[in-house]
């Protein structure tokens, strides 16, 4: 069995565990704001790799966690989401991403082959403690690192960027388009994500408690919790306009790890999201496969696009 590391082993982390967490609902003016408090111990258990994050999923009571949840959104009433022999993993950050190309909106997922399979959204885990206590910084420093959005036209490049800066994008895009692709793009556009409302998620704040210290997110993210996994996701919602970009013009790259992964991206309609159903427009390695056929290298991670 995996052994997990502690904080004090380690200066960075990806994931905490907790065995303190309950649901509870608070009232902010007229409203009913559903709450996940969090309760870290001085020096709790932390996930440092793939290998220690499946080793938690190994040993999870889904039923106890839905049962949970099930009983929070019955009742309302203050529910415990993690206990001794229920440990919960803290936190990873995700953005649903909808992308509003020739003025129809497409969700931005990529496709991941290792376990778990599936679309997921652009996200992460923190990359140090200070993450831990700022869970929002995760969702909008991974998305900017994942996601590669470009217009080509003709030989012409254009760059649209959801980094922080231009210098943070050139640092986790342009020496890998350069050298893999030939890309050079001629200009950086920055794009000013909308933030859209919050209101899905089983919380849409979290309280973090550690050292007697308290860290508390704005009201404004949505909080999964997922039972298979025993995992909070903090989510934010963005939508992107392309403006006067052509479907046919658009590549779109995984960016993560330097573009050594390259997953699939998908660009889901609202009813393909709904229906669970495979996206109809595919970019592998930046090409839409829709519009120029391609030759898969993978034919396993083929089969599961496009009929999964």
């Amino acid at each position: 069995m995996v052994g997990f590391k502690r904080l004090d082993e380690l200066g960075k982390t990806l994931t905490a565990r907790t065995t303190k967490a309950h649901l509870k609902r608070e009232e902010a003016g007229r409203k009913k704001i559903k709450t996940l408090v969090v309760q870290l111990e001085k020096n709790p258990e932390i996930m440092t790799n793939s290998d220690e994050r499946k080793e938690h999923r190994n040993h999870v009571d889904q039923k106890w966690f839905e049962k949970q949840c099930n009983d929070f959104k019955k009742s309302g009433k203050k529910t415990q989401i993690a206990g001794k022999i229920h440990p919960l993993e803290v936190i990873t950050g995700d953005v649903s991403l909808a992308l509003k190309i020739e003025d129809k909106e497409y969700y931005l997922l990529f496709y991941r082959d290792i376990h778990p399979p599936g679309w997921i959204n652009p996200g992460g885990c923190p990359s140090s403690i200070k993450d831990l206590k700022k869970p929002k910084n995760v969702p909008s420093r991974e998305c900017g690192e994942e996601v590669c959005i470009l217009r080509k036209k003709g030989t012409y490049y254009t760059a649209y960027s959801l980094c922080s800066s231009e210098e943070e994008w050139r640092t986790n895009h342009q020496k890998w388009l350069e050298s893999k692709k030939n890309i050079i793009p001629k200009k950086i556009i920055q794009l000013s994500p909308k933030k859209l409302p919050c209101e899905k998620g089983d919380a849409q704040k979290l309280v973090m408690k550690k050292d007697g210290g308290q860290y508390v997110t704005k009201k404004d993210i949505d909080i999964y919790i997922d039972p298979q996994f025993a995992s909070v996701t903090v989510t934010e919602h963005w939508e992107v306009i392309l403006k006067d970009v052509k479907m046919n013009e658009l590549m779109l790259f995984d960016g993560e790890d330097g573009n050594e992964i390259n997953r699939p991206v998908g660009l889901f309609t609202k009813e393909e999201i709904e229906q669970d159903r495979p996206p109809t427009i595919v970019f592998v390695s930046g090409q839409n496969i829709i519009l120029e056929p391609v030759k898969w290298s993978n034919q396993v991670v083929k089969k599961q696009i496009l009929v999964s």
